[in-house]
């Protein structure tokens, strides 16, 4: 389960970083300015706010997707018992 959690938050880095660089309209100075209030984020912040939500995301994704395999992978796994037996031949 944990290599689903980590591809899903290595998928929800690559997200946040395509999202920062696909809509981001920098000024001059390098900020982007807010369309709601008069604040200005660099790249660097708007990349941490949108890891902050994609990252979580990709986690909760990695984990659904993982229980969901388990379920339905699991259904088909029982368990057996099996002794082991040792065989010694004499010449």
């Amino acid at each position: 389960m944990l290599v689903f959690l980590v591809l899903g938050a290595a998928l929800g880095i690559l997200v946040a970083l395509i999202l920062t660089f696909a809509f981001g309209v920098a000024d001059d100075s390098g900020l982007e300015p807010s369309a709601v209030s008069a604040v200005s984020y660099s790249k660097g912040q708007v990349f941490g706010f949108l890891l902050l939500v994609c990252g979580t995301a990709g986690v909760a994704l990695g984990g659904i997707v993982a229980l969901v395999l388990e379920w339905t992978v699991g259904r088909r796994t029982r368990r057996v018992r099996v002794d082991r037996e040792s065989v010694t031949t004499v010449e």
